[in-house]
């Protein structure tokens, strides 16, 4: 018959037919991609959305599941899927019914790449404040448009540097613009180089803008001092490094191992790495030398 699609006699598209329905797409939009998949054979059989189909068209969960063919999901996924079902998140696919999802989707992805006045709700404030659209915002101040388009989507931490400089030059409380940010803090090594990357223009609308974190770098900075202690190690004598790296591979295994004591080690090991510890604090002179008990004949 003209206009219906044929499938194989084997396929869920058949199945379909046969139950009345001309086509996959008119199966209820939410279970579309799901129609889709099974008459291919690519969705798992533990898949949340097979019981609600199986529901939707009146059957049992056993009639669908001969038709969905691809791996089992793990737990993770199967939790990812519910959530997504039960806030009515669940991708539909390009073409739904419901036009409402695919427009938000459209509007997010503007947002992302900082885009035009219908994009995120940051990247309409900042064309409201500088009366610019955001890439010519960006020019101005020197920034690039990745920094910028990573600005406008939220991704950049609420200790870079560059929001400061945008709080000044368009006049916001810089909290305003943290509020927006949910990418990860960067290290005080990181926050230097992006300052270092900003613009003349930025520069100087940083340097007179405070930064809330401030007081939390700094302890970040200290943070961050003992790392330069590896170089340290690496100046010691042969014989306190071997000594050092053994008792640190033991306290580690012994920690693994859920033991509450650590097995004997070498009585110079623990002397030599002692030593060097107090003599760090300044104590001195209060260990005795292993070699104490060979300076004398226990017999004289």
């Amino acid at each position: 018959m003209p206009g219906i699609v044929q499938f194989a006699p084997d396929t869920f598209g058949a199945w379909l037919q046969r139950r009345g329905f001309e086509s996959l797409k008119a199966v209820p939009a939410l279970y579309r991609t799901a129609a889709q998949r099974l008459n291919t054979g690519d969705i798992a059989p533990n898949s949340p959305i097979l019981p609600r189909f199986a529901s939707e068209l009146g059957v049992s969960l056993e009639t669908l599941q001969p038709f969905a063919k691809a791996a089992p999901l793990d737990a993770r996924w199967v939790q990812k899927i519910e959530t997504q079902l039960a806030k009515g998140t669940l991708p539909r696919g390009a073409k739904t019914r419901n036009g409402k999802i695919a427009k938000k989707l459209k509007a997010k992805a503007k947002g992302r790449h900082g885009g035009s006045r219908h994009g995120s709700p940051l990247t309409r404030l900042l064309v409201e404040q500088s009366g610019m659209p955001v890439a010519a915002l960006g020019k101005q101040l020197g920034i690039s448009p990745a920094t910028m388009s990573r600005l406008s989507a939220g991704q950049l931490g609420p200790n870079h540097p560059i929001l400061p400089a945008l709080a000044k030059a368009l006049k916001l409380d810089l909290k305003t613009l943290t509020r927006y940010m949910h990418g990860p803090r960067m290290s005080a090594g990181m926050v230097n180089k992006a300052r270092r990357a900003l613009g003349s223009a930025a520069k100087a609308a940083a340097r007179h803008a405070p930064s809330p974190e401030a007081p939390r770098e700094a302890t970040s900075a200290k943070a961050a001092a003992p790392a330069k202690r590896y170089n340290k190690l690496r100046g010691m004598s042969l014989a306190l490094r071997e000594a050092t790296r053994a008792m640190i591979a033991t306290l580690n295994v012994a920690t693994m191992r859920g033991e509450t004591h650590m097995p004997p080690i070498p009585l110079r090991d623990l002397y030599l790495v002692l030593v060097d510890y107090l003599d760090a604090k300044g104590v001195r002179d209060v260990l005795v030398d292993p070699n104490f008990a060979t300076l004398f004949d226990p017999r004289s």
